[in-house]
């Protein structure tokens, strides 16, 4: 019996047996997939091996060579569709797994920014001034590296943004140094606490003249302090206060009212 002859019968025999192994080797490649192809295009890898499936099953008694090659043809699918879906089709392949070592960094990371989070609180900015949107914008950035930081976003990001929201509200501080209904309500509450029954003439003309200027003058720097994001411009409100008459009147009156220590225990 030639070698020919052989081969033709020893295929003869194990064409089902390799076809079934075939299609479990493509199955798990088609599970493997996923590493770069969507749910999808899994599903679509595993239902193209049903045909090959029913093919092995009616080739195994008459065509028992042809069962072997049934893989084959299959595998060419794959390979044609994978092309497709990396070069059309938006499919990607996963970057390398991270090391446990680095998802604990990483994992860190996102406490500390969870943590600088949780300081920031509530911003202290008036609503609609671009101090306000800049701690807004600090915040949702802290807030999803707080969920999903990198390793490598410590120390120099965190470092890096806790220093701009320090930034942020110390400009805060100091423009609400220039918000004299916000000093009214301040010594309003003295006054209550101190329980003067009568105030003194000149004590309570001071809260007059406050209570006339300190709308008056928050209305006069109201366009400047939404504006304020530098020292600049904070020095440009300092700038326009110290020339408003009203913001003047103001500070006058709070000198007066400082005299009388209504804030001491």
């Amino acid at each position: 019996m030639s070698l020919n002859n052989q081969s033709r019968i020893r295929l003869e025999r194990s064409g089902p047996w390799i076809g079934v192994a075939g299609l479990f080797v493509l199955l798990w490649i088609a599970v493997a997939s996923s590493q770069f192809a969507p749910w999808w295009g899994v599903v679509l890898f595993v239902m193209l091996l049903i045909p090959g499936a029913v093919l092995v099953s009616r080739w195994a008694r008459p065509h028992p060579k042809r069962a072997a090659w049934v893989p084959v043809g299959n595998l060419v699918v794959w390979a044609i569709i994978t092309t497709l879906g990396l070069n059309f089709w938006g499919w990607k392949a996963d970057p390398a797994p991270t090391s446990s070592a680095t998802r604990v960094l990483a994992a860190q990371c996102a406490t500390r920014f969870d943590t600088l989070r949780k300081d920031m609180g509530e911003n202290p900015g008036q609503s609609r001034s671009a101090l306000a949107r800049q701690w807004d914008d600090a915040h949702a950035t802290v807030a999803s590296l707080s969920k999903r930081a990198e390793a490598g976003n410590c120390p120099k990001k965190l470092d890096a943004l806790g220093k701009q929201v320090s930034g942020i509200e110390r400009l805060i501080s100091f423009v609400d140094q220039f918000d004299m209904v916000r000093a009214l309500g301040n010594v309003e509450h003295d006054l209550d606490r101190a329980a003067l029954d009568p105030p003194p003439d000149k004590l309570r003309r001071a809260f007059d003249a406050l209570r006339l200027h300190a709308p008056l003058s928050n209305r006069d720097l109201a366009a400047r302090v939404a504006r304020v994001a530098s020292t600049q411009a904070l020095s440009n409100l300092r700038d326009a206060a110290l020339a408003n008459d009203n913001y003047q009147q103001c500070q006058q009156a709070l000198k007066i009212i400082a005299t009388y220590e209504l804030d001491k225990e």
